[in-house]
């Protein structure tokens, strides 16, 4: 539940009647390491940039304005 201005609340009971499986968890894992891999790939990448390229003259950042 969530009530503005105060903040979202978990409803008493809300875990005991999810249905989450350990495939269901598994899967999210296998989402996390995704993100992980991505974040070091794209800071790998950053690392390997020339020093005069900075990063707020990114094609990605300039179509983000």
């Amino acid at each position: 539940m969530v009530r503005q201005g105060q903040g979202a609340f978990v409803l008493e009971g809300a875990a005991a009647n999810a249905d989450i499986t350990v495939d269901d968890l598994a899967g999210l894992f296998q989402q996390l390491s995704s993100v992980v891999e991505l974040t070091e790939r794209v800071a790998s990448l950053e690392a390997n940039l020339p020093a005069e390229q900075s990063k707020d003259d990114s094609p990605a950042r300039k179509r983000g304005r």
